[in-house]
């Protein structure tokens, strides 16, 4: 949710640049946060508040996370059953009840109030409708409501549905006014990621060439490809080109080269041949590559030379070596590098 928040300024300027070229945008989301929504507008109503107060940022989510997933129970160590020579660490129980540390407990409240403080981007895909305006965004995702911000700032919580439009039919009637160019810009959620098609279609007036940007990616290799499906389909007059937006977040880099590899290896299986999807534009983002092992191989060359002098980003290369694991003692030789992790991409991106 909040890397997503805060991808969307570069997604707006890749989609004001693609109109601006002449072509047509699509923006893959994966969620909608309705359910939250929902749940913040009702609270509002029953309270008496204006939605104006309301926070519509990923707040709510983070401070949940907090809430359920910091760790506060007490350890203590005592001595192993199976071997007395060693400790092993158990979690501390009084009157059968689990102790919290207090510690910790001050930790979390810590974090708590300093969320409260945080500026967050708002929900990504209100950000996006209200940036270029609903009348000018086909929104295909599953939620039936959203929120509208007007020139004067002030929210509203509108039916995405217009008179006389089905609420189940809503999807399709927004593909039509994409296919037709009444709109030109598009942004569907997983919920829309099958059944529509929005390629450059020769029976449809809108046959400016797609730019498909994924503001989110799915795990599944396919779920991603039948995504990817809905710009690129037979019968179209030029295919799309396609955009993944991340962040500079090492676990978000990981996941894409993950995903743009297994894409290519879909491709290869589909197609019947290796190199179906092996180049083009998916392949600048794929790092586990034989130019990604040279390259790891080179940064870890740079950073055994240098011993403690300061490599850009990295301040002393010996001990980030030692705090991503990778140093092992060798016979004789002192701490080094396993051959074997030199040119291993993906164990150095998750380390």
């Amino acid at each position: 949710q909040v890397t997503t928040a805060m991808k969307m300024p570069t997604v707006i300027k890749e989609v004001e640049q693609a109109l601006k070229e002449g072509e047509s945008a699509i923006v893959t989301i994966k969620g909608t946060s309705e359910s939250k929504t929902i749940e913040q507008v009702s609270k509002a109503t029953a309270e008496g508040r204006s939605l104006d107060e309301l926070d519509f940022t990923p707040r709510e989510t983070l401070v949940q996370m907090v809430e359920t997933a910091f760790p506060t129970q007490l350890f203590e160590e005592v001595a192993n059953p199976t071997d007395p020579s060693k400790t092993i660490r158990v979690p501390v129980i009084r009157d059968v009840k689990p102790v919290q540390s207090k510690e910790a407990l001050a930790i979390k409240k810590q974090i708590l109030e300093g969320l409260s403080d945080l500026n967050l981007p708002e929900n990504p895909l209100d950000q996006f409708v209200n940036h270029f305006g609903a009348k000018n965004v086909a929104e295909m995702t599953g939620r039936k409501r959203r929120l509208i911000r007007d020139q004067a700032g002030k929210v509203s919580y509108e039916k995405r549905a217009g008179d006389g439009i089905a609420a189940d039919k809503v999807n399709l009637h927004e593909m039509r006014l994409f296919q037709s160019g009444k709109k030109r810009i598009a942004i569907i959620s997983r919920a829309a990621s099958t059944g529509i098609s929005l390629h450059a279609s020769l029976r449809e007036k809108n046959q400016q060439r797609r730019r498909q940007i994924a503001a989110e990616l799915d795990w599944s290799a396919d779920a991603e490809m039948q995504t990817f499906g809905r710009s690129h389909r037979s019968d179209q007059k030029q295919p799309p080109s396609y955009v993944l937006v991340s962040t500079d977040a090492g676990g978000e880099k990981r996941f894409s080269s993950t995903i743009a590899r297994r894409l290519a290896s879909l491709g290869a299986l589909t197609k019947g041949q290796r190199d179906a999807t092996g180049g083009g534009e998916l392949a600048k983002y794929n790092f586990e590559t034989r130019e990604g092992e040279i390259a790891l191989e080179r940064l870890y060359g740079e950073m055994e030379r240098r011993g403690g002098e300061v490599i850009p980003g990295i301040e002393d290369p010996t001990q980030t070596l030692e705090d991503m694991g990778l140093l092992k003692e060798r016979e004789g030789e002192g701490a080094g590098l396993d051959p074997k992790d030199r040119r291993d991409v993906p164990r150095f991106l998750n380390r």
